[in-house]
């Protein structure tokens, strides 16, 4: 059975579990032979487990990869609860952050993990 919609398919993994599951499969976190989606032995695969990584949190909210000198330049709109999110005040970050080179930013570390 054909679990991708049309060749090369890239999908979130709440969309990946749930065509598996009605295939009676489970997503894989392994490459696996090459399949009719035409993905080689060089696709990514989805993993369960907890990443860490760097952000940067602007003086708006606004965060950015730390990853590579492209992603530190590209600053996503986050939404945050409350509107609460790292700040430097009175010339530091909170706790897990440091402040930035430029001082007007938090470099945080966080951990990504997959939720339903």
């Amino acid at each position: 059975a054909r679990v991708c919609s049309y060749p090369k398919e890239y999908v979130s993994f709440y969309t990946a579990e749930k065509r598996c599951a009605r295939l009676g499969l489970q997503v894989c976190d392994v490459n696996t032979a090459e399949t009719s989606c035409g993905f080689d032995k060089h696709m990514q695969v989805w993993d369960r487990a907890m990443c860490q990584t760097q952000i940067e949190v602007d003086a708006l909210g606004k965060v950015a990869s730390q990853e590579t000198t492209k992603t530190k330049q590209n600053y996503l709109l986050v939404i945050w609860k409350n509107r609460e999110y790292p700040q430097v005040r009175n010339g530091a970050c909170p706790s897990g952050c440091a402040v930035s080179p430029g001082g007007l930013s938090c470099v945080c570390n966080i951990t990504v993990a997959v939720q339903a």
